[in-house]
């Protein structure tokens, strides 16, 4: 079964604060997806903030974000 994180449980949990994740869902710009299910309510899979993270590894500062 899934398991779904609120930002504030994404922010104590990774660190990645709830100011960052409001941020990057509303410029569109990467960040992991996230589930709406009512109009004030947001949640993320654990399984989908891994595979964010995993996905921003680089081997060199030089590489492109």
């Amino acid at each position: 079964m899934t398991k779904y994180l609120t930002p504030m449980q994404v922010e104590e949990i990774y660190g990645i604060t709830r100011n960052h994740l409001a941020q990057l869902r509303f410029t569109g710009r990467g960040g992991p997806r996230y589930f709406k299910p009512t109009p004030k309510r947001i949640f993320y899979s654990a399984e989908d903030i891994d595979s964010w993270i995993e996905a921003s590894a680089r081997n060199s500062t030089a590489e492109a974000s």
